[in-house]
């Protein structure tokens, strides 16, 4: 029977200090492995259950599996816990979160909020721990035995049908593994059709389907982490998945240096994306603005071919001259514009 009860949780939830106190000491006392296995066999049971009591259960069980995905690859290892029995784990936890956030008697374009947006950075965090415990570096490595790699090949298979559809879980979960474990990400789609595949279904949806027009800024923040991920890759070749996903999800470099794989999905995925941005609401224009502000700064080549250009220009020009938007916006697009000539003029004079 599993240590992970329902009265545990409500003790870690517990306003009451010492109950809250009580209910931590013991959830500390299980081994991490063991945690994770009782956690998400609560949260499966208490997914089922449809009773909106539970979201507060499932928000917690979520977080607390994400947690302990997030340092199972670096604590030390003992015989309880093998690296071997850690992979069997972090599989088992990224099977289990599909079959949770793509049940089969539920239709595609789900809403993506509460603990199924916090699911998506679990499934991330595992191939980050599963590609670290490969010790996954850029450029080395057989492809074929690297745990992170092959699970990252096998989830984009699964997700394929999904992107199709539009499904924004699918499309916030890709993103995800993207920016969380950008080297195992690269490895397993740079030399591959995969990738493309499931860009170039997702986005004839988007493109030909008024419904899912919301989910655009969605869109062009996957495309930007992905840009990222290629671009920390290619640019240093000797990267490891710790310090590429320290700098994927936070990082503040700047570069300028041309990819061509980068600027080859620019032109393919992002461009006609810019197309449809002028006539989308300001709510997502706010969020795919920041999206292409930090594309501009760390991933420019999304940006930089010559059709790409043009289609920035148009674009940014055209919510810049819109007199009906919030003036935060108009210079949202003023700064992607400013960004971008910064970027090309130092380009032009090298």
């Amino acid at each position: 029977m599993s240590n992970i009860t329902i009265e545990l949780l409500d003790a870690l939830l517990s306003p009451d200090t010492n109950h809250r106190t009580d209910g931590e000491r013991h959830y500390n006392s299980i081994n991490s492995v063991d945690r994770i296995r009782g956690c998400l066999t609560l949260l499966q049971s208490l997914v089922t259950s449809n009773d909106t009591v539970n979201e507060g259960r499932q928000l917690l069980l979520t977080v607390l599996i994400r947690r302990d995905i997030a340092v199972i690859a670096t604590v030390t290892e003992t015989p309880a816990s093998p690296s071997s029995n850690k992979e069997e784990v972090l599989q088992w936890v990224m099977e289990t979160f599909l079959s949770i956030l793509f049940p089969t008697n539920v239709n595609s374009n789900q809403k993506l909020q509460g603990w199924k947006k916090l699911s998506c950075d679990v499934v991330a965090e595992s191939c980050l721990s599963l590609s670290i415990l490969s010790n996954t570096q850029c450029g080395t490595g057989e492809v074929e035995t690297n745990s992170g790699v092959l699970a990252i090949g096998k989830l984009l298979d699964y997700l394929g049908g999904h992107m199709s559809s539009g499904d924004p879980i699918a499309i916030q979960i890709l993103s995800c593994i993207a920016n969380r474990a950008p080297v195992a990400f690269y490895m397993a789609t740079s030399s591959t059709i995969i990738l493309a595949a499931i860009l170039t279904s997702s986005l004839n949806t988007l493109v030909s389907s008024s419904q899912t027009f919301c989910d655009l800024s969605a869109m062009l923040e996957c495309l930007t982490r992905i840009g990222i991920s290629y671009t920390l890759c290619e640019t240093n070749p000797t990267a490891n998945e710790v310090t590429a996903s320290f700098e994927a999800a936070g990082g503040t470099s700047q570069t300028t240096q041309t990819c061509p794989k980068v600027m080859d999905l620019g032109n393919t995925y992002l461009r006609p994306l810019l197309l449809l941005l002028p006539t989308q609401t300001s709510q997502v224009l706010r969020s795919s603005l920041e999206q292409l502000i930090d594309c501009a700064t760390r991933s420019p080549s999304l940006l930089q071919s010559k059709d790409t250009r043009t289609n920035v220009m148009k674009c940014m020009s055209q919510i810049v001259a819109a007199t009906k938007l919030d003036m935060d916006i108009r210079l949202s697009g003023l700064e992607v514009l400013a960004t971008l000539a910064e970027l090309w003029c130092a380009n032009s004079s090298s």
